[in-house]
């Protein structure tokens, strides 16, 4: 057992730590998963544009993971029978509920809708509870785990019966892997981060493969981490207190500073666009602070409601104090930014 994880691990490493995992695996989820929030929020009061929001999110190129007869479906569905599909919706994202209870009721509805396999209603649903967070709640595909769960001796996903029983035994597996990932020096942040390389090794990347001279180095990763943000963890070091936080805990904030890291992530996920003109490029927004870092105390500076994902411009203008938003979210343009 030791043998395999070690050779799971060193390929999870090299996925996770490479500059585009990021990108590749964790920012058009939680971007999706914000979608799907949005959708969940307006249910109740706008139930038709909630659903059109949902049926946009679905189909678009950042759902790679329910297969497009399943997707044609399910906007069937929603189309056909929008009364029902809404109260569906609103049972599996009522989180007040039990999971399983919501995951089965969800299962018996979509069989209704024509979807009957149970790697196809897993594959939804799984996509969809990234309403709640893509962290806890990252999607799975009986196919992508395949190869790690062999990797590492554990069963197939596909001996369990039901999309529910599948369900539950991927996030198992996730959580072993965030925890052993511990003793090989791969830190997993959250499921997300453990289900993006098991995505990566279960052939995500297929243009991306592990070198088989690659090692696993975390005296080297964590030297050039060090590195890279010398100088602010410095001027972090300079503050009062500064004692008092743990290495892990000042880099969380350095990458919150250069809005990277948690903080960018907790903006996609709530934003899931530039906050103020509905640009959905995220290699071109940036994570900015409204209570600026410098004077912001350690929770602010974490936290994604102090934030706002913005286009490069606009970023530019809110950070020189040109422009700010009333409460309302209307934008407010300084006088002396000329009108040419």
């Amino acid at each position: 057992m030791k043998d395999k994880l070690t050779e799971f691990f060193r390929q999870a490493a090299f996925y996770r730590y490479h500059p585009n995992f990021q990108r590749r695996e964790r920012e058009y989820k939680l971007r999706l998963a914000s979608r799907f929030s949005h959708s969940r929020d307006l249910l109740n009061s706008k139930p038709r544009v909630a659903l059109e929001l949902l049926r946009k999110a679905f189909t678009g190129k950042d759902n790679n993971i329910v297969d497009w007869r399943n997707k044609a479906d399910v906007v069937t569905w929603i189309r056909e029978r929008p009364t029902d599909a809404a109260l569906s919706f609103r049972k599996l994202w009522k989180s007040t509920t039990a999971l399983e209870k919501r995951f089965s009721s969800f299962s018996e509805d979509l069989a209704e809708a024509g979807v009957t396999a149970s790697g196809s209603q897993l594959a939804i649903i799984s996509t969809l509870l990234m309403a709640h967070s893509a962290g806890e709640f990252p999607p799975v595909k009986v196919q992508a785990f395949r190869p790690a769960l062999k990797m590492i001796g554990w069963d197939d996903l596909g001996t369990k019966d039901s999309a529910l029983e599948r369900y539950l035994y991927a996030q198992m597996f996730l959580d072993y892997l965030i925890d052993q990932g511990e003793k090989f020096d791969v830190e997993l942040r959250d499921r997300l981060d453990a289900q993006g390389t098991v995505w990566c090794i279960g052939g995500g990347w297929s243009d991306t493969s592990v070198p088989r001279s690659w090692n696993n180095n975390p005296q080297q990763r964590a030297k050039a981490e060090l590195a890279f943000y010398h100088g602010d963890l410095i001027e972090l070091d300079a503050e009062p207190g500064a004692n008092k936080r743990t290495p892990t805990e000042k880099l969380a904030l350095v990458k919150a500073r250069r809005g990277q890291g948690r903080f960018r992530d907790g903006l996609i996920e709530l934003w899931g666009c530039c906050a103020a003109s509905d640009c959905k490029e995220l290699n071109l927004l940036r994570a900015s602070h409204i209570i600026p870092w410098r004077i912001a105390n350690d929770s602010q500076r974490l936290d994604k409601f102090n934030g706002l994902l913005l286009s490069p411009n606009l970023d530019a203008a809110f950070d020189a104090g040109l422009i700010t938003f009333a409460e309302n979210g209307k934008i407010i343009i300084s006088k002396s930014l000329r009108n040419d």
